[in-house]
């Protein structure tokens, strides 16, 4: 796995999740971050359903599931929490998630299920397995694909007592969101770009929570990462433990609507080197950012700016296309990118990730293997360009604007 392309670290060094204060977090951004609106932090609606009779687990998930289109389908990212209410250990099985029309959109099993249940230890989800101890729980993180949006989803969860060799069932109906993702401009010109993101990586925008004041908050869950990169796969054009010589560093970032700047922060140094780059605080991890308020409580952020080049002030109205700042390596970042994400609440951390598409792009082709990136030439589409609209960008795929 090559790191340098997230910023998931910009926050704690463990995996997992972090616990602060809402006051820590406002005292180490005094006097750098220029609001328009007040932070809130309502915590996170669920739909629960206690065990049915037999069954083992109690599970809960969102009050209603998001969506947003992709290449030929539509995505559910959303996460479900088991909770083992019983007086003794409990093996998870099985969980299948069906359309409402009685369609399976995924059986996970196995390693499947391994891959995709956390347990949560002292308040991090972090231990892998499938065996739940009294009173522990888990998460599980849901990515699943269907031909249409529906009304809802079913989840089917099996599980067993270890004292019992029969399975037992919970049940769980979830209502789809009526809601459509937001639709954004392209945040920069030209290309290539790599739109990074992957719902396997543990360590990935998908799977990183913050736990503050006792509340979940899951702001990158669609988040990108948009990084430069060349016709012959290099993502320098020097060395590469100099920021100033990645490709695509300076590139002007560009406001994705017709928008209010709700939030920026500056002056936010960049480190000279990228091994040197030190870690920051919880509130200075995005670096020098421009938050734009799009309207239904719903914002973007564009993330780790170079500084001194942000160039809009809170409350100004922006247009699509815009210049706000120039694309950068402030804050936790182990390499010049740009980092987008919508999310509910306007706090780079105390919000939760929605879903967002880009408006048009051309998909030139992509990284079958992450970790060859910047040492291959990624793999031109065997369709050759293809012109997608309002859609969100496949996992790894190669982007001109």
């Amino acid at each position: 796995m090559i790191g340098w392309v997230f910023d998931w670290v910009r926050t704690c060094p463990t995996r997992g999740g972090c616990r602060v204060s809402l006051a820590s977090i406002a005292a180490s951004a005094l006097g750098l971050t220029l609001v328009a609106h007040p932070v809130s932090a309502k915590p996170p609606a669920v739909s629960r359903a206690s065990a049915v009779p037999g069954g083992c687990v109690d599970i809960s998930g969102p009050a209603s599931i998001a969506w947003v289109a992709t290449a030929g389908s539509f995505l559910f990212s959303y996460e479900l929490r088991l909770t083992n209410r019983s007086g003794e250990s409990v093996r998870v099985d099985q969980l299948a998630v069906e359309h409402e029309n009685g369609n399976q959109l995924a059986l996970y099993s196995s390693s499947d299920l391994d891959r995709r249940l956390r347990i949560k230890v002292l308040e991090r989800y972090q231990a892998s397995g499938l065996d739940l101890a009294p009173g522990a729980s888990a998460i599980v993180y849901v990515d699943v694909n269907a031909k249409a949006v529906g009304r809802r989803l079913r989840h089917r969860l099996r599980c067993r007592h270890f004292s019992s060799s029969s399975p037992a069932a919970t049940e769980l109906k979830i209502p789809i969101s009526t809601d459509r993702p937001v639709v954004l401009a392209p945040p920069l010109r030209d290309g290539p770009w790599i739109a990074v993101h992957s719902s396997g990586w543990d360590k990935g925008h998908r799977r990183f929570i913050y736990v503050i004041d006792g509340l979940e908050y899951i702001p990158g869950r669609y988040a990108i990462d948009f990084v430069g990169v060349t016709a012959t796969g290099q993502t320098t054009v020097g060395g590469p433990d100099d920021p100033l010589d990645a490709v695509g560093y300076g590139q002007p970032v560009l406001a994705g609507a017709n928008a209010v700047v709700a939030a920026v922060r500056d002056g936010t140094e960049e480190s000279r080197s990228v091994s040197a780059n030190p870690a920051h605080g919880l509130s200075l991890g995005a670096g020098n950012y421009v938050a734009l308020a799009l309207g239904g409580n719903r914002f973007a952020f564009y993330e780790h700016l170079r500084p001194g080049s942000i160039s809009v002030t809170v409350g100004e109205r922006v247009r699509v296309g815009q210049v706000i700042g120039a694309l950068g390596f402030s804050g936790d970042s182990t390499g010049p990118h740009l980092h987008l994400h919508v999310a509910n609440g306007l706090d780079p951390v105390v919000s939760d990730g929605l879903p967002f598409v880009i408006s048009r792009f051309r998909e030139v082709g992509g990284y079958p293997d992450f970790t060859r990136l910047g040492r291959d030439v990624w793999a031109p589409d065997s369709s050759a360009e293809l012109t997608r609209t309002a859609v969100w960008p496949g996992e790894n795929v190669v982007v001109t604007f």
